[in-house]
């Protein structure tokens, strides 16, 4: 994911294909002979075992539907990760495209820079349709509905579950998000000069998705220290969180042949833990850096002793929970002042931006829900549908634009399927472990205290037991959206 050598994939593709060959078979033999195996007293085998279990769900029976699907992963994401922007003469990187967009305030410019940025899709979605069709075939031969049932199962979630906290959000949030839309809207249009009553398209936004949204002037001002990623590592230190090794195996400077996408990889599981992103020295750069950071503290902190099956974090959205905590740490005066911060991070913006990220997310969530569904349908109307209901984004009325499949340029729902509702359950994590915590530190989680306590109610428990269980025992209750609902009801006053 780091270089784009074609090379690389056809090798990757050979290591994969023996890999799951080998697991399928060590999973069978454990059913046949679990009795006689696993001692049924010993909680650390009977939950290897069921972890083996859940990993292996989406990993066909029938060889020919895993190769295929294996091989159709592959070249998709190939695709996805190796294709250009072609915007008036030059090839840009996607990473490229999306600051340009920021910049361009003559609307044509933009509409034509958010029409190329989306024309991967026409590539990606023949492709991906039939990729979910080839998993759904998968999920059936289980026993499941469909792919996005399967897939919930092995997290340990249900369809049920994820959609009362939807619910929940959509029901408490839907006035505040409206006005948020509005004020923003607003201000898009005294920037463009757009009448008042003339709907804002796509393209008028600062992100093509309008996933996020942010006051300008944080990305006009730059750091005073270039070194600020060795900052925030002191910072770190002095809570007994050590990372230099891993900063010292990442990746972090932008590169043309590196992957436009941000992430942080436990390579064995024994300590070599890997960072890849690309980023500038701006407010935008450090979220991410933190972020990365956060997912780095659960892994290097998972306990050692744990068997290699549960040494990983309880639940992907734990992981993200933990990420999105460290995020907010770029409202903390320890990080601001380490870095010499010369512009002002107001909790309100903070806030507003993750209420717009999470109606984005909300969107995503009930796109792939549907897809998985019927895969046949018109996933373009169902896309505008869903993104004008919830992000409140009035499609365009051309009819080449609305043919755009610009649903198939989400990454994710080729490379990381079924995974997009991690990042909704990680904010309202994040939110229950801040209320949390600050209860141990006089109202600052991101203490000595609280540190102590992610690694001990968290990190060192690695996937021991199930996620209700890990986040009962650090927060004393069930997963709870109300701590979320009430920071993001606060944008509004």
């Amino acid at each position: 994911m780091t270089d784009k050598n074609r090379s690389w994939v056809e090798e990757f593709e050979k290591d994969e294909e023996l890999y799951f060959n080998n697991l399928k078979q060590l999973n069978k033999f454990l059913e046949s002979y679990q009795n006689i195996i696993i001692n049924q007293d010993n909680k650390n085998e009977k939950r290897q075992k069921e972890i083996l279990h859940l990993e292996t769900l989406e990993i066909s029976d029938n060889e020919l539907h895993q190769k295929d699907s294996q091989n159709l992963w592959n070249t998709l994401h190939y695709n996805l990760i190796t294709d250009k922007v072609s915007f008036r003469g030059k090839d840009l990187t996607k990473h490229d495209s999306l600051k340009l967009l920021k910049e361009l305030n003559n609307p044509a410019e933009r509409k034509e820079l958010w029409i190329s940025y989306m024309t991967l899709g026409k590539k990606i979605a023949p492709g991906l349709v039939e990729l979910v069709k080839l998993r759904n075939k998968i999920a059936k031969e289980k026993g499941f509905t469909n792919f996005y049932e399967l897939k919930l199962y092995s997290q340990e979630l249900n369809a049920d579950s994820l959609n009362d906290i939807i619910d929940e959000l959509r029901n408490k949030l839907d006035p505040i998000y409206s006005v948020v839309k509005k004020n923003i809207d607003r201000r898009i249009r005294d920037k463009f000069r757009i009448k008042d009553g003339s709907p804002l398209k796509p393209w008028h936004y600062m992100d093509p998705y309008f996933q996020k949204y942010q006051k300008e002037d944080w990305d006009l001002k730059k750091f005073k220290q270039t070194d600020f990623l060795k900052q925030i590592l002191n910072v770190f230190k002095a809570y007994d969180i050590q990372l230099e090794e891993i900063v010292a195996r990442s990746y972090f400077t932008e590169d043309k042949n590196k992957s436009p996408e941000s992430f942080c990889l436990n390579i064995d599981r024994n300590k070599d833990i890997r960072i890849s992103c690309n980023i500038d020295s701006d407010i935008n750069g450090l979220k991410v850096i933190l972020h990365e950071l956060g997912h780095a503290v659960y892994e290097e902190y998972l306990g050692m002793d744990l068997p290699f099956l549960l040494k990983q974090p309880s639940s992907i959205f734990l992981s993200e929970g933990i990420a999105l905590l460290f995020e907010r740490l770029i409202m903390d005066s320890s990080i601001q002042d380490s870095i010499n911060l010369d512009v002002s991070i107001q909790e309100k913006n903070f806030f507003e931006n993750i209420l717009v990220n999470l109606y984005w997310t909300i969107t995503v969530v009930k796109f792939e829900q549907e897809l998985y569904v019927n895969p046949d349908q018109d996933l373009n109307k169902l896309w505008w549908e869903l993104v004008e209901d919830i992000q409140q984004i009035s499609p365009s009325d051309d009819p080449n634009i609305l043919g755009l499949p610009v649903w198939a340029t989400k990454s994710h729902l080729t490379t990381l399927p079924v995974y997009y509702q991690n990042y909704l359950l990680g904010q309202v994590l994040a939110s229950q472990f801040e209320f949390t915590l600050n209860k141990v530190n006089n109202n600052q989680w991101f203490s000595q205290e609280g540190i102590v306590k992610l690694k001990e109610n968290i990190f060192s428990l690695g996937k021991l037991y199930p996620w209700k269980a890990i986040v009962k025992k650090c927060t004393g209750m069930d997963m709870n959206p109300e701590f979320l609902i009430n920071q993001l009801t606060k944008v509004k006053e």
